[in-house]
């Protein structure tokens, strides 16, 4: 699976917002950063620490807000998608 945009994802009765990162793409996920060295990523999250990301994971944001990283093999395990690109 290869999402350029957001898409909506199922987890059991829960529902989340993904996106999977990848730094060639004009259009990176909200609060996706370069890091401090060269091919490093990092997702700020407002106070919160900023976590570390990689090319091909994803930012995933449930309905309270609080975004996270999941790797692709974690995140395909976990959630089915739901619909097609949202508008």
């Amino acid at each position: 699976m290869r999402f350029r945009h957001r898409w909506t994802f199922r987890n059991g009765p829960g529902f989340v917002d993904a996106q999977q990162f990848w730094p060639h793409e004009a259009l990176w996920p909200l609060g996706v950063t370069d890091g401090a060295m060269p091919g490093e990523y990092m997702l700020y999250r407002g106070e919160l620490r900023p976590l570390p990301l990689e090319p091909g994971w994803y930012v995933v944001t449930p309905p309270d807000g609080a975004r996270f990283v999941c790797p692709p093999r974690v995140f395909e395990a976990t959630y089915e998608a739901v619909d097609e690109e949202k508008p």
